[in-house]
């Protein structure tokens, strides 16, 4: 049983973020619209290695021992330019039982501000740790304004360190979640320092920077955009960039002419491509009217490799191209161009999907194979996951 993970989000709706706090005062969507491919970063998890022991009860926590014991602390915890007490907290929230003892001081009103001031002495070791990024976590969310000022304060200095981390980043994301937006520049100054559009290329700082895009004030993301949007064609294409791209389209309405502008030319191209496909179906499903207009005219207009029947009978362009049947003014004029590419779109399996979806006749010598296909629900693609 891995007890670090998932990270502390108890309490936390999708749909509404930390609705639990006093200051989230905002109806935040965080939802995952694309249930296609799971959103997964970062490699695998490692296994434990036996039960870790523990290593004393949270009465030491004030006073810990003058001398704990150093064996592998150093390699194990980071620098070892940690005090004795740092190195002691740390190991303390390495264990299952002592790190459930401090969850629940944290939870106890008669506790919770001395435990609080424990955190604060070593907060960024303990989020940089497998065992203290939920005791960060926790304190964020049951501390009060001045104490969850401080942590903020001992936490976006080192902000970058903390996003590389595969412990540290739910921290920041944690603050950004359940923090007033306006304390957030201390954070987007920090990462600014390295760029927003490396953050957005990191797997672990692309959650991140989701977080600060749901969650920060018009003006705030708007600092942002400014240098995420001239790299958005080349960020749709980045394995982790593009879940940014689709973010700021998603949750930054006054951006997305800007973003549309700079991808429109590649639409086509885009369409084909694994990760590039997704922002375009973001881009389809968030456009007003004249927006998804110019995206079906370049999708229309694509030539060679990147006409429209070319696109369809891939297997990431099918599904931008099936989206664009539920547009009630363009689906009449999709349908017909495909009709008239037939022979080519049903040759591939991918099209013949395409057809079924816009309820295109197929020529008899095809007819057996799709309706083998839609019988056992195996077309190509149904339950793809890209």
């Amino acid at each position: 049983h891995n007890w670090a993970y998932p990270p502390y989000d108890e309490g936390y709706d999708a749909s509404r973020g930390y609705s639990r706090n006093e200051w989230n005062e905002g109806d935040y969507g965080c939802e995952e619209t694309d249930s296609r491919r799971p959103r997964r970063r970062g490699g695998r998890r490692r296994k434990n290695k036996g039960t870790i022991q523990s290593v004393g009860s949270f009465t030491d926590v004030t006073t810990p021992s003058a001398s704990p014991a150093k064996v592998g602390l150093q390699d194990e915890f980071g620098s070892p330019d940690h005090s004795e007490a740092t190195l002691e907290m740390l190991k303390m929230a390495s264990s299952e039982e002592d790190c459930a003892a401090i969850m629940a001081r944290l939870d106890s009103k008669e506790t919770r501000d001395e435990t609080i001031g424990w955190v604060l002495e070593a907060a960024v070791p303990l989020a940089l740790s497998k065992g203290g990024t939920v005791i960060v976590q926790k304190a964020f969310d049951v501390a009060g304004p001045l104490s969850c000022s401080l942590l903020l304060d001992e936490l976006a200095p080192k902000a970058i360190e903390l996003y590389e981390s595969p412990h540290g980043n739910w921290c920041l994301c944690k603050a950004v979640m359940v923090l007033p937006a306006k304390w957030m520049s201390k954070i987007v100054e920090t990462l600014q320092e390295r760029s927003f559009e490396e953050v957005s290329k990191h797997k672990f700082g692309c959650r991140l920077m989701e977080r600060l895009i749901e969650h920060l004030e018009p003006s705030q993301t708007a600092v942002i955009a400014e240098e995420i949007i001239p790299k958005a064609d080349v960020l749709s294409k980045h394995q982790y960039g593009n879940f940014v791209v689709q973010h700021l389209y998603e949750h930054a309405p006054n951006q997305r002419d800007k973003i549309l502008s700079k991808i429109l030319g590649q639409v086509p191209s885009m369409a084909t491509h694994r990760t590039a496909s997704h922002v375009v179906q973001r881009a389809l499903t968030y456009s007003d009217e004249r927006g998804q207009a110019m995206i079906v005219q370049a999708l229309l207009h694509g030539h060679g490799e990147n006409s429209l029947v070319k696109v369809a009978t891939g297997r990431y362009g099918s599904f931008v191209v099936e989206q664009l049947g539920q547009l009630p003014n363009w689906d009449l004029i999709v349908k017909a161009r495909l009709e008239a590419e037939l022979l080519e779109l049903v040759s591939s399996a991918f099209g013949r999907r395409v057809a079924e979806n816009f309820e295109i006749e197929l020529p008899e010598e095809w007819r057996d194979s799709a309706a083998s296909e839609s019988s056992t629900g195996q077309w190509p693609g149904a339950n793809d996951e890209r």
